[in-house]
């Protein structure tokens, strides 16, 4: 009787074993999916951004200027090559929401957020830009939320800032630069 008892046992602490192993299994092949579509999205806002990047050509720095000195002397290539690198880093902060809101925070969204208005948002291309795409602009609405806060706390005067920057660092550059 003794063995049988201990046979019985055997078996449930087997059993419980099995069952066990399969929730494991269960669990790494839901993490390897999540893990797989995490990669899939990343890589496809990379492409796409990349894309836009290409777009822009391989010299997009006159058009940047133009933008910010003289917004009214914008060309129509000056504006595809604008709208092209904006929209690259419009997907490059999807990218970092998407990814955020999966589990796999590669970079805070509130910095995110941050960066594309000091990065971006300094010139009047770049604010009609924003004005102008609710759709894409829609696809990260955390980071949406968040620039829109940042303008509105800048105000309107300080939209600008860019190129105050931009300005001062060219001084500086202009004032080191031998005569």
């Amino acid at each position: 009787m003794d063995s049988s008892k201990l046979g019985n046992w055997l078996q449930i602490v087997g059993n419980l074993g099995l069952i066990a192993g399969l929730v494991l299994v269960a669990v790494q092949i839901n993490q390897n999916t999540e893990m797989t579509r995490a990669q899939m999205l990343s890589e496809g806002m990379i492409t796409a951004a990349n894309n836009h990047y290409a777009r822009a050509g391989e010299n997009p720095a006159s058009a940047i200027a133009r933008a910010q000195t003289n917004p009214d002397q914008l060309t129509h290539e000056d504006l595809v090559v604008l709208d092209a690198l904006v929209t690259a880093e419009w997907l490059r902060a999807i990218r970092v929401e998407s990814l955020s809101s999966m589990g796999f925070e590669i970079f805070a969204v509130e910095r995110s957020s941050e960066l594309f208005v000091d990065q971006q948002l300094g010139n009047p291309f770049t604010i009609a830009w924003w004005e102008s795409n609710p759709n894409l602009v829609a696809n990260a609405p955390v980071t949406r939320d968040l620039v829109d806060q940042i303008l509105v706390e800048l105000g309107t005067e300080s939209r600008h800032q860019q190129y105050r920057r931009l300005d001062s660092i060219r001084k500086a550059i202009a004032t080191a630069a031998p005569q």
